[in-house]
This record gives C-alpha cells, sequence and structure tokens, in this order.
C-alpha cells in the first residue's frame, strides 16, 4: 500500500552517516568534521575533532538522546552513564531481542 511522505531511502540518506556524508561532498557543500564510534576510541576521536563534540545515536535527526560534552571529564561520565555503549560496536535493538 503507498504511503505519503518522505520516502524510506530519503530518510535513510538523512540518517546514514556515510550516504549523508557522500551528498554533501557531491553538492560541494561543508560540513563540520565528524567521525563514528569505533570501539575503545571515543577520548582519541573527541581530540581529533576537538571539542565541545555533539554525541548522538544513529537515526535521530530531531535531537533526542543527543549529548552536547565539552571536556574528557563530561566525557568520562558520559560514557559511565552509557556503560559499554559508547565504545562498542553499533547495535539496534532489534538485533539485541531478536524481534524487530
Amino acid at each position: 500500500m503507498p504511503i505519503l511522505g518522505t520516502s524510506p531511502d530519503a530518510i535513510d540518506l538523512a540518517e546514514d552517516r556515510d550516504r549523508f556524508k557522500q551528498l554533501l561532498e557531491r553538492l560541494k557543500l561543508r560540513q563540520p568534521t565528524a567521525a563514528s564510534p569505533q570501539p575503545g576510541k571515543a577520548h582519541a576521536i573527541a581530540a581529533a575533532v576537538g571539542y565541545p563534540i555533539v554525541i548522538r545515536p544513529s537515526y535521530v535527526l530531531g535531537g533526542r538522546a543527543m549529548e552536547i560534552v565539552h571536556d574528557t571529564t563530561q566525557l568520562d561520565r558520559l560514557r559511565a552513564r552509557l556503560g559499554a555503549d559508547l565504545d562498542g560496536p553499533p547495535s539496534l535493538p532489534c538485533r539485541k531481542s531478536g524481534r524487530c
């Protein structure tokens, strides 16, 4: 059944960081320095990108669950609060539970 609105591919284009970056490069538009999570590299990525940093989960356009981190102390607190998720590979809840 046809659904009115934004296509799933357009939503994915806006949400998928790599696809979106490629689109901006193709359009010759600038984007702030960004990095995707890598296991055990949160501090190194933050140092390379520079503070303040914005940490956000994938597939969140509206800002839900985003955090602005101003220094290593805040990053440590956020990592402690989130547990291993920040330094672990990205995962979707349906992958963990097996139910989507």
